[in-house]
């Protein structure tokens, strides 16, 4: 299952109906390919995007046009703050064998015998100067839940999405079993000294987006007029 097929990478010139590549990637998956985003802290045209190298999961900042490589981090990123100075990263290895197609399979899961790691979970990386630290594990997330769904079940991260302010993120806690996913929405701030529990599993979370600074869209599958926005 290991994935070692590169994609390309590029953008069209629609006057010239022409496709210019300018780099490839081979961590990639369906849901979200390589997470690829803008990153104009750089150039006016730089991207941030994952990929795999030597063995490892990184990422790049890249010149669109000069095709320049212009930083590289030992981390794939996830989420990258509004102003470009935070990255957020998480195990894509356990969350492709926990939910396929979010993830990538370059490497195994070195976590697949544990339910509840306590040092897998979500990485802040500072942009500007390389510095990493594990933010919070998933243990941490789990023992703070005042009711724990199931001793079964093998729990891991998705989603995570910045504040506009760039100081604070959203992102998934879920337990998977054999019962079926249970979802958790929680809000953190970039130094986990603030953790708020948004959506509880039982309304059954799914997309969501912020509507402005104090609002969020949510789907719910058991809002107070049912399934919806």
């Amino acid at each position: 299952n290991v994935r070692t097929t590169e994609i390309s990478l590029g953008y069209y010139n629609l006057s010239e109906n022409s496709f210019h590549e300018f780099s490839t990637s081979s961590s990639w998956c369906w849901q979200q390919g390589c997470r690829m985003q803008w990153y104009a802290n750089a150039t006016p045209f730089s991207v941030l995007f994952n990929s795999f190298t030597k063995g490892e999961y990184v990422s790049y900042i890249v010149d669109c046009y000069s095709k320049k490589t212009l930083t590289k981090f030992s981390y794939p990123m996830y989420a990258v703050s509004p102003k470009g100075k935070w990255g957020l990263s998480l195990d894509f290895s356990r969350l492709q064998r926990l939910r396929p197609g979010y993830g990538y399979s370059n490497l195994e899961d070195s976590t697949k015998n544990q339910k509840c790691p306590d040092k897998s979970g979500i990485w802040k990386i500072n942009l500007l100067n390389g510095e990493s630290d594990l933010l919070f594990s998933i243990n941490d997330i789990d023992s703070i839940c005042k009711e724990r769904l199931t001793k079964d079940a093998h729990q891991y991260f998705n989603h995570i999405l910045f504040h506009p302010d760039g100081y604070s993120f959203l992102f998934f806690h879920i337990y998977q079993s054999e019962n079926g996913r249970y979802i958790r929405l929680y809000k953190s701030d970039i130094e986990f000294n603030n953790i708020t529990l948004l959506v509880d599993y039982d309304l059954n979370v799914s997309h969501f987006n912020w509507f402005s600074k104090n609002e969020l869209m949510v789907t719910l599958g058991a809002g107070p007029k049912g399934r919806g926005y």
